[in-house]
């Protein structure tokens, strides 16, 4: 269960970039076009968490919700693409580059949820993705569905706002948590997939 603020705009102002940030930037309202930018895709960005939930992507199944977070990518004027170390079982790579050269902040997450168990344990249906009191329900709204789309929708909130920045944003979805080679976050990496955002 995820409680969703009631502005998100609000919700973030206590998320403050560093003095560091601050002085180094161009943009003096670097920070209140992107929280601007929020509040304005509020709708949208319930909505698609709201549709990844809705996709059972218990592990060893998530070829469906790779797809959809890779047609989110592409909506979004990223070049993305599949990269899938087992078959039927992707990573999902994309990057957001800056204007010049400059530091790399990496997002990175998962797509799996562990099984929900038995029906009758769960107040709504696990993957109903329904609201109710303000609160998201579903398997995989806190591991963590909801925090990978945040990443997507926070990389889209900083592309819409068009705010210069240096550097690069890569965004490597994984099949798999905790887990390495070809299904963990390391694997489009080790295959050479966003190196030169990397550096």
């Amino acid at each position: 269960m995820l409680e969703l603020p009631s502005h998100p705009r609000r919700h973030m102002k206590g998320i403050s970039a560093s003095p560091d940030l601050r002085r180094k930037t161009r943009n003096r309202n670097f920070e209140e076009k992107i929280l601007d930018r929020v509040d304005r895709n509020a709708d949208e960005i319930v909505s698609f968490v709201q549709e990844i939930i809705r996709i059972p992507s218990v592990t060893g199944n998530e070829s469906e919700v790779g797809q959809a977070i890779f047609r989110k990518m592409k909506s979004m004027g990223l070049e993305a693409e599949i990269v899938e170390g087992v078959p039927g079982r992707p990573n999902v790579c994309a990057v957001l580059n800056g204007a010049r050269k400059g530091k790399r902040l990496l997002f990175n997450g998962h797509m799996d949820v562990v099984p929900p168990g038995p029906r009758e344990e769960w107040e709504f249906p696990p993957f109903s993705g329904i609201i109710r009191d303000g609160r998201l329900h579903g398997r995989g709204t806190v591991d963590m569905k909801s925090g990978t789309c945040a990443s997507i929708l926070a990389v889209e909130a900083i592309k819409q706002s068009g705010v210069s920045f240096g550097g690069a944003m890569p965004l490597p979805p994984a099949s798999a948590r905790e887990v390495g080679e070809a299904l963990g976050p390391g694997f489009p990496f080790q295959k050479g997939f966003l190196g030169a955002a990397m550096g």
